[in-house]
């Protein structure tokens, strides 16, 4: 019975009795085979589940860093078609999304008709839960659509270029929140330490950049309140995606989110592009789109400035970088959690500073080195390690895989039977 409780096969023994004088009869029992260990599906999964969490968050912080040299380059040719070029980068990312989507289905069609293929798949299905239906999909779009677009809109107006990445840390409480609310996570001090002390980390070096513009008339409180808003369904977004992709393993699933929420948001990011361009009275929408495409055509006779030149081959060079911090997004928000995926955001701000000001980026990508980046990344990797330390308390992952993981010995019996 032991043994098959870990799927090993039965024990086979040796039996050697000795009668004695008085009538009574000893035996001794000898294994000829011990019971094997045998792990299944899920141990192998809880064995590797820390080390496969910690290359997704490095993984994302890399391509974050790589997709934002690519996106400002891009950002210099269409600053003047912000929802044009949202627009472009959503198409592109289908495209990606859809060819990896592709890719992964077919790949994973050889891997279940390879000869040998264990149960282990069989297993993982039946542990994996239900697959997300769409309109699990639309919310998640609209959210995003919703989220981009008002950023899109209020960011140029805000005033400040320091101001943005303060207000961007108040999407971290309100994650902590919702995730308690939505998901029943329960947080630990530890977790709710670290993560306020990644928000001071970040918001400590910005706001001694916004001491000497303290008095600027030009920041906007109007832009300042949209920006917030925004924050919103980022966080509603996020958490929902956690849910819909937590115990959906593979990299499959990541293609899928990302293909069907950027599809269905297409439609969503014209309509809430022509209401706030309505609230904020600006441009028309129709003419943002025209000169975006007149600039990524560098079409003559149009609006097209110096700015414009090589904005096609710039498009190219950030599709794939682009299209892979989305994937990356959802791939944390799949291992780890949305209230991480916050926190790897808000180090990658002094990551990403600390990076521009090397001298090997000049012009547009070239920044200022300032040495409190490194008491914010100091900051921000501190709280980062103590919010980790705060899930590894909580001990849950580890009993789960301990149990799933125990092995079973053999027993050795030596005993006395009296009989006739």
């Amino acid at each position: 019975n032991t043994c098959a409780q870990v799927q090993a096969p039965p024990i086979h023994l040796d039996l050697q009795t000795r009668r004695s004088g008085d009538g009574s009869m000893s035996v001794d029992i000898t294994p000829l085979n011990s019971c094997r260990r045998v792990e299944n599906p899920r141990s192998r999964l809880c064995s590797l589940r820390s080390r496969k969490i910690l290359l997704v968050c490095v993984g994302n912080c890399a391509v974050a860093c790589l997709s934002t040299c690519f996106y400002y380059a891009e950002l210099h040719r269409f600053q003047a078609y912000p929802y044009f070029a949202a627009q472009l980068n959503a198409c592109m990312g289908i495209a990606v999304a859809a060819a990896g989507l592709a890719v992964a289905k077919a790949v994973g069609r050889r891997h279940s008709s390879a000869p040998g293929a264990s149960a282990d798949d069989d297993a993982l299905a039946l542990q994996a839960p239900s697959a997300p239906t769409w309109r699990r999909w639309m919310e998640l779009g609209v959210l995003l659509a919703l989220q981009n677009t008002i950023e899109i809109a209020s960011i140029q107006r805000i005033g400040n270029d320091n101001l943005p990445p303060i207000l961007q840390q108040a999407v971290v409480p309100l994650t902590l929140l919702l995730s308690s609310s939505v998901l029943r996570v329960s947080y630990t001090r530890l977790q709710i330490l670290g993560a306020s002390l990644v928000v001071i980390g970040v918001g400590a070096g910005f706001v001694l950049s916004l001491i000497g513009t303290a008095s600027d008339r030009s920041v906007s409180g109007t832009a300042i309140a949209w920006f917030l808003f925004s924050r919103v369904p980022q966080a509603f977004a996020n958490v929902l995606a956690e849910g819909t992709l937590r115990g959906q393993e593979g990299i499959a699933w990541i293609f899928r989110a990302t293909l069907y929420t950027a599809l269905v948001g297409l439609p969503f990011n014209f309509l809430f592009a022509w209401l706030l361009s309505q609230v904020f009275d600006t441009h028309d929408l129709l003419d943002d789109y025209a000169g975006g495409l007149a600039c990524l055509l560098e079409a003559r006779g149009g609006p097209v400035g110096d700015s414009c030149r090589g904005a096609w081959r710039a498009a190219l060079l950030f599709a794939v970088p682009g299209a892979l911090y989305t994937l990356s997004e959802f791939q944390v928000l799949q291992q780890a959690s949305a209230t991480v995926y916050f926190l790897l955001a808000a180090l990658q701000l002094p990551l990403q500073d600390a990076l521009f000001a090397l001298p090997f980026f000049r012009g547009q990508l070239h920044a200022t080195f300032h040495p409190i980046l490194v008491v914010q990344i100091a900051i921000v990797a501190l709280g980062l390690a103590i919010y980790g330390r705060g899930v590894a308390s909580t001990g849950a992952d580890s009993d789960e895989c301990e149990r799933s993981t125990s092995l079973a010995e053999p027993t050795v019996v030596h005993g006395e039977l009296s009989g006739r």
